[in-house]
């Protein structure tokens, strides 16, 4: 799963990005989450922990769907 602040990422960009460099397909992430902006701790480095709850809060929502 890929949060993101950018609205007009899709998974296509990324894959023929991935092409490009040679990456596998397996490097490109499935599921892009956009959000309004990435949790930030209070030193403002990336909040992982807020991250990963939401990572499982979508998953969660996917299953039941």
């Amino acid at each position: 799963m890929l949060f993101t602040t950018a609205p007009e990422l899709r998974r296509e960009h990324l894959l023929a990005a991935a092409k490009t460099t040679g990456s596998p397909e397996l490097a490109v992430p499935r599921v892009i989450q956009k959000v309004a902006a990435i949790p930030l701790l209070g030193s403002g480095k990336t909040d992982y922990v807020t991250l990963k709850k939401m990572s499982e809060a979508s998953a969660g929502e996917m299953t039941n769907a």
